[in-house]
Order: C-alpha cells, then structure tokens, then sequence
C-alpha cells in the first residue's frame, strides 16, 4: 500500500529528504521550517478539498511534523541529560576525597 503521508521517493538517493534538509539547516532553521510545514497542512485543510480524505491526508502530514517537532525536543532533553551528567561525573570526580 502506498503511503501518501511519507512516499518512497522521499527516501530515493540513500537519504530521506527530511533528514537532508535537516543536515543543511541550523537546529533553529529546521524547526522553524517543521513548524511552519504543521502550519502549512492545519491551516489549508479546510481550504485545498472538501473531500474528507484529503482533509485526513493534511491532518495526518501535520501529524507527521508534529511529530518531527516532538522528536527534536526530545533529541535536545538527551543532549541536556548527557551533559549533565557528564557534569556530575566531573563534579564527583573533583569532590572525592579519596
């Protein structure tokens, strides 16, 4: 079946057009370009068909950026995470009196 959402010719040349444009933007670029793909598919889905299956099909491509917003967000809290604990190791490591 085919996937209207994520086609295969988005992942055609060994890398997934996303994460291409991921690897050529600044973290702030690329969320603001995820960010504005989200406001892009909610605020046309009223506009572009009134046929429900292309007001799903918008409302699921919103998804799927919301979803990549999430993902970011979550990526930074594990880079945060990591750091900090780096840090604790540091502070540990410093503090012992042993």
């Amino acid at each position: 079946m085919s996937d209207s959402i994520n086609p295969e010719h988005y992942k055609s040349g060994g890398i997934e057009t996303i994460e291409y444009i991921r690897a050529k933007m600044s973290k702030e670029e690329f969320y603001g370009y995820i960010k504005g793909n989200v406001m892009k598919y909610v605020s046309r889905v009223d506009k572009k068909s009134d046929k429900l299956l292309d007001k799903i099909d918008d409302l699921k491509k919103a998804q799927w950026y919301l979803e990549r917003m999430i993902q970011v967000h979550q990526e930074e809290i594990a880079v945060l995470e990591a750091k900090m604990r780096q840090d604790e190791w540091i502070d540990d490591e410093l503090n012992d009196e042993g």
